[in-house]
């Protein structure tokens, strides 16, 4: 790796952004940016790759930027190790020193080519900048014309034309200015209408763009991310782009047109005069540039400790009714008052990194004016410019500097937008591990027969959850599968729904491979119920409906007949039309399973699985959903996950998992033959034997 590494060194500002374009068991292709068009480093990453125990072979393409990697499964078990790998290699090839892309506009570079501006867009708001500053660098000679007009006998220009009356000519002079400053009102309208518009839509775009990648990446990549953290990056990240886009870009355009043009003018006026006003610059450049390589990475913790309040804050308000009934209030607040100190704490920080270069710009600035008054004050003393010249570099010189000074503003909001670039990059970065394939798999078709086939299965490398699980769930039956809690059940039902990909072995519906199908049409033929509901905000006839939103007002009604949630629906105060609340907070536990399975029973899909559906439900509930699964179970695949062994007696065929391995298989009958884990726990939960301790807690 040392002779690859001297080849050439990646100048890249942090981890290697990587996505994941297809995946079959011991093939991989990658996108990996960093190697287009730089075959040495291929080359290199190839060898590299190669020396790692598992990989079969590698094929780095610079010229796509591809990288197909083989490897084998029975050495990497877990897919994401192969991403592990390409990072670690990759990363070996980093400049030391450019280790963080917070600290560069790197990361905002990246994002804008993820979710592009129209081209209309993209180029009109530039254009009306350039406009408006043009005119804008002109506004200075509103008040120079006529007072040079005035003092100095007259304007030469309009002399040499034939006008030649003082009186004329100052309203004339009058009259430009003011349609100037016209000119001027008009073009930075409409530039601030463009760059609004390109800010929000950029806004808009990154929002539906990061949302929608959430949506895409499997629960295992989401999982290290809280509620808040994710509303924090949807919302206040993509704001930060938008404050940022709306002022940001034309400032800069100003500045650089500001240059020009005063720049012109005063080396045409006075070139010793001109280089007096620059004398300043590459001092406060460099000072700009030393203080910006340390404020930037002072913002990144302002961003952490406003995300981490966001996360408290959304905890907080959605746990209300447990704070309450735990007289947890003033911890509580005590909390968020830590949470929201340290953000005060962190943005206080930051500003007084960047307020040195406020300051020093402020020094600076007087300081240039002055020494251009003077210098060309004694210019027009000795004759060596005229009055008009003189006005013109005193009223220009304050705009020359006062262009540098507002980069010093842009600064902050440019340092915010690129931090938050980073954090939203981190997130799309994550590559979607969850591959839909090709075979379609009509809903209408499919009978709901499910193999699991030396199914293993970890959350975390290392730590199998499941274990070699084999098993049939036949079409049109009842399966059960039961144990204990950490068991595995819930994660069976994961793995047949593709929340998660498994490590070995194979999962099938009607003898076809799930990650072979369509996940849109996989999912389509599978109804979740689970224990831990959710409910939309909204009516009741919403969340009925929400898996089939063109179902008639019969079918909504049959359904919740079905589910036994009919006659409680029509003692609401609206019925079918009754606002619910967040997760239906107005509903009791019961209320809301039954919706639930309402609205799983509307899907009409041929699949239903019912993952703990009575755990948390009194017995008349309990009795309602069983009488619900009677109706069905002659009518679709009916998979039950539960605690509650009444609920599962009369199954076609229970399974038995502990400790993430299958322990025993058959009807209730069988089961309770065998005297096993089965029979033990029925009688446990029939009284007929004192439970343990653990029992207990399981039961």
């Amino acid at each position: 790796m040392r002779n690859g590494q001297q080849t050439e060194s990646l100048t890249l500002h942090t981890r290697p952004a990587i996505a994941l374009r297809s995946s079959l068991p011991g093939r991989e292709r990658w996108d990996v940016p960093c190697l287009h068009r730089r075959p040495e480093l291929a080359v290199a990453f190839e060898r590299g790759l190669q020396t790692h125990q598992g990989i079969v072979d590698v094929r780095a393409n610079p010229v796509t930027g591809r990288v197909l990697v083989h490897y084998d499964p029975a050495v990497i078990r877990v897919s994401a190790k192969v991403k592990t790998l390409i990072l670690a290699v990759l990363e070996t090839f980093l400049a030391p020193s450019e280790n963080d892309a917070r600290l560069t506009g790197h990361a905002l570079y990246r994002l804008l080519h993820t979710t592009p501006p129209t081209r209309k867009l993209a180029l009109l708001a530039p254009i009306s900048s350039a406009a408006s500053a043009f005119l804008q660098t002109l506004t200075p000679l509103v008040f120079v014309m006529p007072l040079a007009t005035a003092i100095s006998g007259g304007n030469p220009l309009l002399t040499t034309l034939g006008i030649t009356g003082r009186v004329p000519q100052l309203l004339i002079v009058s009259g430009l200015g003011a349609a100037i400053f016209g000119l001027f009102g008009l073009a930075d309208y409409y530039r601030k209408k463009q760059w609004n518009a390109l800010a929000h839509s950029i806004a808009h775009d990154m929002r539906l763009n990061v949302f929608a990648h959430m949506q895409e990446l499997d629960m295992a990549s989401l999982g290290d991310l809280s509620t808040g953290q994710k509303l924090h990056l949807v919302v206040n990240d993509t704001n930060e782009l938008r404050t940022f886009f709306e002022d940001g870009p034309h400032e800069l355009i100003r500045t650089l047109t500001a240059f020009a043009m005063v720049g012109a003018a005063a080396v045409i006026i006075s070139p010793s005069l001109a280089l007096t006003a620059l004398l300043p610059l590459p001092l406060l450049w460099w000072v700009a540039r030393y203080v910006n390589q340390r404020s930037a990475p002072a913002y990144a913790p302002v961003q952490e400790a406003t995300s981490d309040l966001s996360h408290l804050l959304t905890s907080n308000l959605g746990g209300l009714e447990t704070i309450k009934s735990f007289t947890a209030e003033t911890y509580e607040l005590e909390r968020v008052r830590h949470s929201s100190e340290a953000v005060r704490q962190r943005n206080a920080e930051a500003v007084s990194v960047s307020g040195l270069l406020s300051n020093f710009m402020q020094l600076t600035f007087v300081s240039s004016l002055l020494l251009t008054g003077t210098m060309g004050g004694l210019l027009f003393i000795n004759g060596s410019i005229s009055a008009m010249g003189y006005m013109t570099m005193v009223f220009f010189a304050p705009m020359f500097l006062q262009s540098v000074h507002s980069l010093d503003r842009l600064n902050g909001s440019y340092q915010r937008a690129t931090v938050a670039a980073q954090r939203l990059l981190e997130l799309l970065d994550k590559p979607v591990r969850i591959i839909s394939g090709h075979q379609r798999l009509p809903t209408d078709e499919v009978r709901g027969e499910i193999a699991l086939q030396n199914v293993s299965f970890s959350y975390d490398p290392g730590f199998e959850v499941l274990h070699d699980i084999t098993l049939h769930i036949p079409a049109n039956a009842t399966t059960a599968i039961i144990g204990p809690t950490g068991s595995g059940k819930t994660t069976l039902t994961k793995l047949i729904l593709r929340f998660y990909d498994i490590d070995i072995g194979n999962v099938t519906i009607d003898h076809i491979d799930i990650r072979q199908c369509v996940l849109h049409d996989l999912r389509s033929a599978i109804a979740l119920v689970s224990q831990d509901v959710y409910l939309f905000p909204g009516t009741v006839h919403e969340n009925i409906v929400y898996g089939r939103p063109d179902a008639s007002e019969a079918e909504v009604t049959e359904a919740a007949r079905v589910a036994e949630a009919h006659d409680f629906i029509l003692q609401l105060p609206q019925g079918y039309n009754t606002i619910i609340g967040e997760r239906g907070q107005k509903l009791s536990g019961g209320q809301r399973q039954r919706l639930s399975i309402a609205r799983a029973i509307l899907k009409n899909a041929p699949i239903l699985i019912l993952d703990e559906a009575t755990a948390s439900v009194d017995g008349e509930t309990e009795a309602a959903i069983q009488r619900s699964i009677a109706r069905l179970s002659d009518q679709r695949t009916i998979i039950l996950i539960a605690h509650r062994l009444s609920t599962v007696r009369h199954a076609n065929i229970i399974y038995v998992l502990d400790n993430g391995q299958l322990r025993e298989q058959g009807n209730h009958e069988t089961l309770m033959c065998q005297q096993g884990l089965y029979a033990t726990l029925w009688n446990v939960h029939n009284g007929l034997v004192a439970p343990s301790p653990a029992e207990t807690q399981e039961m």
